[in-house]
């Protein structure tokens, strides 16, 4: 499953990315990870046909490259590799990746590896049920053929 990008250790893996879920989950309250409800709320009472939002926690593998920032909401038509590209692009700008030859790779619960142009509602079965928030984990990845 993730032979292309170097991982040898597959099973390995999986459980590190469910094992870093579990654990941010452990670290903050429900009342934490559904926080954006008030944010949304107050937004639809000050625009009733703003779209829905489709909330997203993206966590690092790797402590080094935790963002200040990790939940997000897009709208849910919105393609998967946004998602990927908003991650990278945070961890540029909070200069955790600084070389143009690296870039991050995004798993949904740390098990899927979505095609970059399906739309995020379409990971909808993946959402959490306990929170209802899509769980992103990240890895940084040495991008072949950078210049």
């Amino acid at each position: 499953m993730f032979k292309w990008l170097g991982i040898s250790n597959n099973e390995q893996t999986v459980s590190n990315m469910t094992k870093v879920i579990e654990n941010y989950k452990s670290t903050h309250s429900l009342e934490h990870r559904t926080s954006y409800k008030v944010a949304v709320a107050n937004e639809k009472k000050k625009n009733p046909d703003a779209p829905e939002v489709f909330p997203v926690i993206v966590i690092s593998l790797d402590p080094s490259l935790k963002l200040k920032k990790q939940k997000f909401l897009f709208a849910p038509d919105v393609p998967f590799y946004t998602v990927t590209s908003t991650v990278n692009d945070r961890l540029k700008k909070e200069n955790l990746i600084v070389d143009a030859s690296q870039t991050v790779t995004c798993f949904v619960n740390g098990k899927h590896l979505p095609n970059g142009d399906q739309p995020i509602n379409q990971l909808k079965e993946h959402r959490d049920p306990e929170d209802n928030n899509l769980y992103i984990v990240y890895t940084k990845e040495n991008a072949y053929g950078a210049i």
